[in-house]
């Protein structure tokens, strides 16, 4: 399979096996193959006879829906490019999109879309069509009867067609158009194919934004092997797992990390002897499940630990996520070490995997039955991959840190009209620059410790990956996200965002009030500000791995949660330079209580 076009052909020898599938209401819907084909192709047609012709772009602004498969697939397939967004998507993205996308056509799932869509005149737009019914808007049912009455015949493509610009969510000042091309995705295809267990009688969970690149990529493997996909939402996730039982998801570390805060809420709840027990047995579990394949004459006294655990904890885990579920693949930023461990011990298979929107998306993958925890698995077979030291240029070796370079077939084109970006990031032999920090074991694992970008120098020259530091914090029960503060200053501090449940929960017991327009008071309390010194501590300050300029010397705290297209991506990764401005009168108060007293 080398095109898009001809994962589309492929569908109709699946015959009448379930190929999509969701709720509407209570009532479960489904799409067979056989009608997957017939649809795709009744669209790729319909968009022709539109007057669209091979290159233009059409944005796709939907949910995650299974309506957007077919209408990406339907335009991919005849060799339109598709510009798809989602979800928080804010009204200066769409009108940007459009604009630097020079799309023909748009195609909104709701109004609400489409209000974003006519806040402003876009020069290239001609046509506006909508998936859910809206006045005065042709719908999308429309473009599918043209096609069902056409003779036209589908445009060629080949592996250099542009498939999809794909705009990065847009930490920086502008998102950038990354250009893929049906080659890309397909190369992506054959090499996770060759390697993840994906079976025609699986059921794989959609949960992400549909225009992510690793939720598109799922997708695109259930098709090419046979299996049905089932639309879930965050909203329903508990309630679909049971009752679906899916067997694969693609996800992203929160969804693990709250599923594990919601666990250990109910361990903090029994009484003392009992959270005594059930903390010690998962402890011992994890050591267990690490090396129990180990000769250590310690796993004896560990193992009915481990066999307490299971049954206590870990078995009503794989209940609540159906009972069936094979393995998850996990991306779109790291997956925090105790999650990891967690889940390992728990017999949850997480494949934790590795890339990003540029390389459409995988670089780098856990294989199931790999010993390769705490990393995100070999490279793929088709890829290179190199380690090159950040201020020299020379090639590194094994467990030597420094940024990562990769080439490939998945490498995408480049910034689509944004020569300048993709000169900085594209070398002219192929070698794509990720920006993104790490090294290699011995075996070729692949182990991704932060972002170029992202690390912090002080004021002495000393450099910091937050990352690490970050994740150790959000161990805590009390915080939900921490962003260390530091560039060019003489110490480290951090932004703690309070998970407010346990916080409350804290200050009824300490007779402190809680009012949310009073979190100075609450914030000020010397309990409450003793609580997260020793938690800082603790995690971070304390542990023999932390060096002695990374420790954090101080911290303010947030008054109300990250959001997603806020402070957060689509994938819950931090915006650090989003949250830099919306923060900045806390961040200089933490800044003169870094530098207006003694290192601590």
């Amino acid at each position: 399979m080398k095109t898009l076009q001809e994962l589309v052909a492929l569908l109709e020898s699946r015959g009448d096996a379930p190929a999509l599938s969701w709720k509407e209401g209570k009532e479960l819907k489904a799409e067979s193959y056989r009608e997957l084909f017939c649809r795709i192709n009744d669209l790729s047609r319909g968009f022709l006879e539109l007057g669209l012709t091979p290159g233009d772009a059409v944005a796709l602004f939907s949910h995650n829906i299974a309506d957007w498969i077919c209408l990406s697939l339907g335009l991919n397939n005849a060799a339109l490019i598709d510009v798809p967004r989602g979800e928080n998507t804010t009204e200066d993205e769409i009108t940007y999109l459009l604009e630097h996308s020079q799309a023909k056509a748009v195609i909104v799932q709701n109004a609400t879309f489409l209000d974003m869509v006519n806040k402003q005149e876009h020069e290239n737009l001609e046509m506006i069509f909508s998936i859910e019914e809206i006045q005065g808007v042709d719908n999308i049912r429309s473009i599918r009867e043209k096609g069902r009455k056409s003779e036209k015949v589908l445009p060629s493509v080949n592996e250099n067609t542009t498939a999809s610009l794909i705009y990065t969510s847009g930490t920086t000042a502008l998102p950038k158009g990354v250009e893929l091309t049906h080659g890309n995705f397909c190369s992506n295809i054959r090499a996770l194919v060759d390697i993840l267990p994906f079976k025609s009688d699986d059921k794989v969970l959609s949960i992400l934004p549909a225009w992510h690149v690793l939720e598109r990529m799922a997708k695109y493997i259930g098709l090419s092997v046979g299996a049905e996909t089932f639309y879930s939402s965050f909203r329903t996730l508990r309630k679909d797992l049971v009752e679906q039982q899916p067997t694969i998801m693609a996800s992203v570390p929160r969804i693990w990390e709250t599923i594990y805060e919601g666990i250990m809420k109910k361990v903090r709840e029994r009484n003392r002897l009992q959270r005594t027990i059930v903390t010690l047995s998962l402890k011992a579990a994890a050591d267990y499940s690490k090396h129990k394949f180990v000769l250590n004459p310690l796993k004896i006294l560990e193992y009915p630990l481990y066999r307490f655990a299971d049954s206590a904890v870990f078995k009503k885990l794989r209940d609540r996520l159906g009972g069936r579920l094979r393995f998850a693949i996990s991306g779109g930023s790291s997956l925090p070490r105790h999650i990891d461990d967690f889940f390992a011990a728990a017999g949850v298979n997480i494949l934790e995997g590795y890339g990003l929107t540029e390389t459409s998306p995988v670089i780098a993958i856990r294989v199931p039955g790999g010993s390769s925890s705490h990393t995100v698995g070999p490279v793929l077979e088709a890829v290179e991959a190199r380690i090159v030291d950040q201020e020299s240029g020379k090639l590194l070796g094994p467990f030597e840190k420094g940024v990562l370079h990769v080439r490939g077939p998945n490498v995408m084109k480049g910034y689509y009209r944004n020569f300048s970006e993709t000169s900085k990031v594209l070398h002219h032999d192929g070698w794509f620059n990720t920006g993104d920090i790490g090294y290699l074991t011995r075996d070729g694992h692949l182990v991704i410790t932060g972002r170029e970008k992202d690390i912090i120098v002080l004021s002495n020259g000393e450099n910091i990956n937050p990352v690490p530091l970050e994740d150790a914090l959000k161990e805590s029960e009390y915080i939900t996200e921490a962003i260390c503060i530091g560039q060019e200053w003489k110490h480290l501090g951090a932004l703690i965002v309070p998970d407010f449940d346990s916080l409350k929960e804290f200050c009824g017991k300490k007779g402190i009030l809680f009012k949310e327009d009073r979190m100075d008071d609450v914030f000020g309390a010397p309990p409450v500000r003793e609580l997260f010194t020793r938690e800082i501590d603790r995690l971070v300050n304390s542990q023999s791995w932390v060096k002695p300029f990374e420790k954090i010397n101080s911290f303010r705290m947030a008054y109300q949660p990250f959001v997603v297209g806020q402070e957060l991506t689509p994938t819950l990764k931090p915006k650090r330079g989003v949250i830099e401005k919306l923060y900045k009168s806390i961040i200089e108060s933490l800044w003169l209580s870094i530098h207006q007293k003694k290192k601590r």
